[in-house]
């Protein structure tokens, strides 16, 4: 089972996203890429989740992203959406 939590204000989503993000800045430019996210303006700033795997979901998307993107750059845009 998946385990969850609250996350606190110092786990807040926007922080989870900003410092997965900021991990590869220096790696997009040394390819003369960049790196941006976009965060919907509703996006909860709290959210129960599990922040360890979904930072992990963040940092592989992030990667390959990165290192199969010749030119231009990577945008990783963030939204709420009803299921």
């Amino acid at each position: 089972m998946w385990g969850t939590l609250r996350w606190s204000q110092g786990n807040s989503t926007s922080i989870v996203f900003r410092n997965s993000v900021e991990l590869f800045i220096t790696q997009a430019a040394s390819k003369g890429i960049y790196l941006d996210v976009i965060q919907d303006e509703v996006f909860p700033k709290d959210a129960i989740g599990d922040s360890g795997r979904i930072r992990q979901i963040l940092l592989n998307v992030i990667v390959n992203a990165v290192k199969f993107t010749s030119q231009g750059g990577v945008t990783l845009k963030v939204n709420v959406s009803e299921t």
